[in-house]
């Protein structure tokens, strides 16, 4: 190809040495990514948080095709928006019920398939108390077809939901424009769930007046 482009490159090198690839099939696909690499005339790499490894990793190969590089980094600017952390998870589970039943528009971004799946049980137990205007997305549900067309007009859909609850199964470039009440973010320890991915999926909602989160220690 003349030119590629890596959106969210650090995930994408990610997931090439990580468990989502075979190692039978593991040689061959890095084989097939360092030569559209080496060979391309142009390579774009993006990333809200490009790491020095990344950056030697396609340095490197982009010199050995005798390909000129260099990366910009555009510096972090700070933004007056708070964030509440919570001790325990007993805590926010707590005030994000309480949250739902005062009818705020709420979003609960966690990595956890499990908590999504027994939130939206608690949510479907209770109608009359939360209300049924809400919307899960997990590895169980994100190829199913009205899933997908959610996902594909999202800020529309979303804005005649009152709770949204998603784990990282939503996937990258996901753009929340709408406004909600309040961020819920409840991460338990995920194998491969870095910070990074943490911060990504926590702010794939633009605009919250306010943000809540617990991380299991």
């Amino acid at each position: 190809y003349e030119v590629v482009i890596l959106d969210e490159c650090e995930q994408v090198l990610r997931h090439i040495t990580g468990g989502t690839i075979s190692p039978q099939q593991r040689r061959e696909v890095i084989k097939r990514f360092s030569d559209y690499l080496y060979h391309a005339n142009r390579v774009y790499c993006l990333d809200a948080d490009l790491g020095n490894l990344t950056m030697d990793v396609i340095g490197d190969i982009r010199e050995k095709g005798d390909k000129d590089w260099y990366f910009i980094l555009n510096e972090w600017k700070q933004v007056d928006k708070q964030v509440n952390l919570y001790d325990g998870k007993k805590h926010i589970l707590e005030d994000m019920y309480q949250a739902i039943s005062s009818g705020h528009k709420v979003a609960v971004m966690t990595n956890s398939k499990k908590l999504v799946t027994e939130i939206g049980q608690a949510l479907s137990a209770h109608p009359d108390l939360y209300g049924s205007d809400y919307q899960l997305i997990h590895s169980g549900n994100i190829e199913e077809e009205a899933v997908q067309n959610f996902i594909s007009n999202i800020n529309t859909q979303l804005e005649s939901v009152n709770v949204f609850v998603s784990s990282p199964s939503l996937g990258t470039g996901v753009d929340i424009q709408v406004k909600f009440d309040k961020v819920f973010g409840i991460f338990e320890y995920a194998s491969g769930n870095t910070h990074y991915d943490i911060d990504q999926h926590l702010h794939r909602v633009r605009e919250a007046s306010e943000v809540n989160v617990w991380i299991n220690p």
